[in-house]
């Protein structure tokens, strides 16, 4: 569309635009005020999530006719005798759209909305919602802000005010959930049922969710109940159950196969447990002077049960390189690593040589390296976002001044207890989500978030399952906030949270300086299972004086002063 054309369009119309992380791709179309929101669906199929990475797929009809533009894009047929394919860019690995072949019978990818059904004989083209920026008005601003050419001023103050009033309807309307039953644990579903925000939400109006396709009744899952029912899924492991015997391995493979990995889970789980163990024997042993420190547990790992982090990240750079709005990571050190087909090869020692071994394979197969299909893009010179090449699935995020870990996409492990992998992954449920500002400010997104927070939290809640021991939140009635554990904490007057054993085993924040200057913190024992969560700073005080004498230094010979 050329800027005369859009020059030319009414002012109740706006012009919406999907473009890639690296932004080589960029489409734009133009459509009347009054048709918007977008109608959206999600699927969560086994196919969605191993082809983008995500726990999800979210993708609306594409509004324009115009779509020759788009053989530019990479191709994967997902689904060949149904005519699906992933249109992708091969640079950076963005999903960006569905080509669908039209269907008198099913309508869409996976029986989704019916007026995508019929009609014209030519395919149609659903785009991912995560690449999906914000509406901006056509007509005399020309593209505006969309394409950074800046539009007239009296025209971009009238559009904020009449986003600050709440005028500008949300570009997106989610209306479903299918393939829900494919996750065998719910997947994402569960902090997805109020996508539309929760003031909607309340009106009745939730996002519904299917077990298969849309329509069918005898899969649909009532109002805001929960899929699979909460009896029915596992009670939250906690430390007391100890770390299982089994290997654990968990598969990372994309949906083509290109990228055919494992996570060597349980063996992590066991080899944190034993350097936890062993770090508490020697942190209790510590005497002063002896400039020994106890090891470390990596940041993501659970201190209770030993998985690794699980999160819910909202940045813009995530969404548009997954085409999902919300995507999901969790972590694990590239020891942990390993090639899917076994043998005497081993993974590569760290991200650096995979940076490099990948980068000089250009995508292409390393042979006996195992790499396959894996292809990087670097958004920023120290970063590396890794994803299938052929595909198009996002695999791993790294950054150089890490080299030691990797960001895995959660959509890829195929765990056998469900989607959500909770035999190795401890979520991080409730509180803010990550990068959550990206969403905020006008962003039509900003209901989603708030709504996903929310939904999260509720879960949990009902759920049972334990606050996430990195989750920092700041209650209304101010209580403790912050939660360290003796692997992250500093030996005395550090500035940081200082913990010290008593004479029964239990460790205690014991510089009062710190806690009298800072934000509140919970109380934990040898095993960092919380004595006291929610103590406020003179509860805390008078715990400590009433549970052993509060001259620790000379006691125990710790340090009170920082060396």
């Amino acid at each position: 569309m050329t800027d005369s054309e859009m020059d030319t369009q009414p002012s109740d119309s706006v012009q919406i635009t999907a473009q890639c992380l690296c932004r080589t791709h960029t489409f734009s179309a133009v459509v009347p005020l009054a048709s918007l929101p977008l109608s959206a669906s999600c699927c969560h199929c086994d196919s969605c999530r191993r082809v983008t990475g995500a726990l999800y797929s979210s993708d609306a009809l594409w509004p324009s006719t115009d779509t020759a533009a788009l053989r530019a894009l990479q191709r994967y047929d997902l689904f060949p005798r149904s005519g699906v394919a992933v249109l992708f860019c091969g640079t950076c690995g963005s999903p960006m759209f569905f080509e669908e072949a039209r269907s008198t019978t099913q309508g869409g990818k996976a029986g989704g909305d019916s007026d995508k059904a019929g009609g014209d004989s030519g395919p149609t083209y659903d785009v991912f919602t995560g690449v999906l920026g914000d509406p901006v008005r056509s007509g005399a601003g020309g593209l505006g802000r969309a394409e950074g050419r800046g539009g007239d001023e009296k025209e971009e103050e009238k559009e904020e005010e009449q986003r600050a009033a709440g005028d500008f309807p949300p570009l997106v309307r989610f209306n479903g959930h299918i393939f829900v039953g494919d996750t065998r644990d719910g997947g994402a579903a569960c902090w997805l049922r109020r996508m539309n925000g929760t003031a909607v939400a309340a009106e009745g109006n939730i996002t519904q969710r299917w077990l298969g396709r849309r329509g069918e009744k005898s899969g649909e899952v009532a109002g805001m109940d929960y899929w699979p029912p909460l009896k029915e899924l596992p009670v939250p492991a906690s430390d007391e159950d100890g770390v299982p015997e089994d290997d654990g391995d968990v598969p990372i493979r994309c949906h083509c196969g290109g990228v055919n990995l494992v996570w060597r889970a349980g063996r992590a789980r066991r080899e944190f447990a034993a350097a936890a163990a062993a770090a508490a024997g020697d942190f209790e042993g510590k005497v002063e002077g002896s400039g020994a420190r106890p090891t470390q547990l990596p940041w993501f790992v659970d201190p209770a049960t030993y998985k690794s982090l699980g999160s819910l990240d909202g940045c813009n750079s995530c969404r548009r390189a997954s085409g999902a709005d919300v995507f999901n990571w969790t972590f694990a050190l590239v020891e942990h690593i390993d090639f899917a087909s076994g043998g005497s090869s081993r993974f590569l020692e760290d991200s650096i040589a995979l940076k490099v071994a990948v980068g000089a394979a250009a995508g292409a197969s390393l042979g006996d390296a195992g790499l396959g299909t894996l292809a990087f893009y670097a958004s920023s010179p120290d970063v590396q976002r890794y994803f299938c090449s052929r595909c198009s699935a996002t695999v791993f995020y790294a950054v150089d001044e890490r080299p030691e870990m990797l960001d895995v996409a959660v959509g890829l492990l195929r765990a056998p207890d469900g989607a959500r992998a909770e035999n190795a992954v401890s979520w991080a449920l409730g509180g803010d989500i990550g990068w959550r500002n990206d969403m905020l400010d006008g962003n039509w997104r900003e209901e989603l978030v708030k709504a996903v927070e929310d939904d999260a939290e509720e879960w949990r809640v009902a759920r049972g399952y334990p606050k996430n021991w990195r989750r920092f939140t700041n209650d209304e009635d101010n209580r403790c906030s912050v939660l360290e554990t003796p692997f992250f904490a500093n030996q005395g007057w550090s500035g940081g949270p200082a913990f010290h054993w008593s004479a029964d085993g239990k460790a205690i924040l014991g510089a009062i300086a710190t806690m009298c200057a800072g934000p509140l913190h919970d109380c934990v024992d040898a095993t960092t299972t919380v004595l006291a969560a929610g103590m406020r700073i003179g509860d805390l005080v008078t715990y400590g004086i009433l549970k052993w004498d509060l001259g620790w230094d000379e006691e125990l010979g710790f340090s009170k002063s920082p060396e």
